[in-house]
């Protein structure tokens, strides 16, 4: 089993920590999103994942009837109004998703979409309605994921919401299937509403979903489609992604290769790509529980600082090459989906009688055995062999701290430029070996111009008196040429 370990790591840390509660700013290419709510009392409450994650909008699942259905398990009124406070102090931008895989939104006239977009307003934006599931907290949009029903007026609904004069910046998102472009369900709601932003679902759709073989990603046309026939031609498009395997979701790319497609796209519609969109909660949550880190967190870290660890201000020293986060089992009540279409919300009954995360982190015994083949690689660290455990860091939001977990990094992706650190920039990360330091394993140390790795557990004074290639309890990791700032 992985154990994470959690390090201070003065300014560094703190800078990142602080990048997660910036203002949201729209008009970026580095923002990242993660659905939350559908994993029901198996997944994290509002507050906790805000608090674990550096993601800067949250979409609140589902509104998923026109009469303003919104049956929430996972925390009371007032328990949703704090957890929601608690967000926006952070910084995060908090919408009402309307739809999902098995929302009934049907409009059979402009009037009751007008009547909705009221209902929409008073309960869960500037409104007053009576019952408002999030208090007194003013959300900051709404996101349109229509997946069945008619496709009419859409525009009657969000015009009425965008017409309220509250000084309150409303935004309008959506989350169209990657197939066509334009999606069946979206296609006259992108060609009327002024979206800000959309995040196209690149999964659970095999011609255009993330491949790690193949590129089909159609992210370009989806570009030339909005510009050419929505109503906002500058609309920000986001990627969309599995946060990690599922039973019964296809798509799902590891963090490496994803990190490649996202370096690719914003490299090649730099005013266009706005970011990268995840689902779900209930996954990125489990990650953070077991390894300390999670996916969302990684990419966006990769995004501001281009390359994640080798910008002056960065103090991590791998990149992932694998979440090596849940094993399918594991993942499999977090989310689930119907084919071709969003995962759905998994209901309390099914997310009782099924395996979760939250079962497992208090059961050792069954996580060590859910994971047994996986820890046995993990916890190796022979450099000889074709695959080798080495330490990442990623920054969770609201600490000063750097959580440090561990993933495998076998066979380096020499066709990203990113894909790879080399010795020199992880040196930046080490600190000067030091003779009276007991050192744990998996520390690295800058020795004579040198990076090493702590193969095992080595007290500067009994156990290697000086890191070199020749002592078992070291590894050489290369020259650094320069690189250390700790010496």
């Amino acid at each position: 089993m992985v154990h994470a370990s959690r390090l201070v790591v003065g300014t560094c840390a703190l800078s990142l920590a602080t990048l997660a509660q910036a203002a949201f700013d729209m008009s970026r290419s580095d923002n990242v999103v993660v659905y939350w709510g559908s994993s029901g009392n198996n997944g994290p409450t509002l507050e906790e994942h805000c608090l674990t994650t550096n993601a800067d909008t949250i979409p609140i699942t589902f509104v998923d009837h026109v009469d303003g259905g919104f049956s929430h398990d996972s925390c009371s009124t007032q328990g949703c109004e704090h957890d929601a406070k608690t967000c926006q102090k952070q910084g995060k931008m908090l919408t009402i998703s309307i739809g999902g895989a098995d929302g009934k939104i049907t409009f059979s006239s402009a009037e009751q979409a007008k009547d909705f977009g009221e209902k929409i307003y008073n309960t869960f934006l500037g409104g007053d309605a009576h019952e408002r599931p999030f208090g007194s907290v003013v959300l900051d949009g709404i996101d349109l994921d229509i997946e069945q029903g008619n496709t009419k007026y859409y525009i009657d609904m969000v015009q009425t919401i965008l017409s309220k004069n509250d000084d309150h910046k409303y935004y309008v998102t959506g989350a169209p299937q990657c197939y066509g472009p334009p999606d069946e369900y979206l296609e006259e709601a992108l060609r009327q509403v002024p979206f800000d932003a959309i995040y196209v679902q690149f999964y659970n759709n095999e011609p255009c979903q993330l491949d790690p073989n193949h590129d089909k990603l159609n992210f370009g046309s989806w570009k030339s489609w909005m510009e050419a026939n929505a109503a906002k031609k500058d609309t920000k498009i986001y990627i969309g992604a599995m946060a990690d395997r599922t039973s019964t979701d296809t798509g799902y790319v590891e963090p490496k290769v994803l990190r490649r497609f996202v370096n690719e796209t914003r490299t090649k519609y730099p005013d266009t790509f706005g970011g990268v969109m995840f689902w779900d909660a209930g996954l990125t949550y489990a990650q953070t529980q077991h390894n300390g880190t999670s996916i969302d967190n990684y990419i966006k870290t990769f995004l501001t600082t281009d390359s994640y660890c080798d910008a002056p201000s960065s103090c991590s020293t791998d990149l992932p090459t694998s979440s090596s986060s849940l094993s399918q089992q594991e993942s499999t009540s977090a989310a689930s989906t119907r084919a071709g279409g969003r995962p759905h919300r998994t209901s309390s009954a099914e997310a009782s009688n099924s395996s979760s995360w939250a079962q497992e982190k208090t059961d050792p015994a069954t996580i060590t055995s859910h994971r047994s083949k996986q820890t046995h690689i993990l916890d190796g660290d022979d450099d000889s062999s074709t695959s080798s455990a080495t330490s990442w860091t990623a920054t969770i939001p609201s600490s000063t701290a750097i959580v440090t977990g561990t993933t495998d990094t076998s066979s380096p992706d020499v066709s990203s430029p990113a894909s790879t650190l080399t010795a020199a920039v992880k040196c930046k990360c080490a600190k000067p070996w030091d003779a009276d330091t007991n050192y744990k394993s998996g520390e690295r140390v800058v020795y004579s111009d040198g990076l090493y790795k702590a193969h095992r557990a080595a007290s500067g004074s009994e156990d290697a008196p000086q890191p070199t290639g020749s002592s078992d309890a070291w590894r050489y990791k290369g020259e650094c040429d320069g690189g250390s700032t700790n010496r």
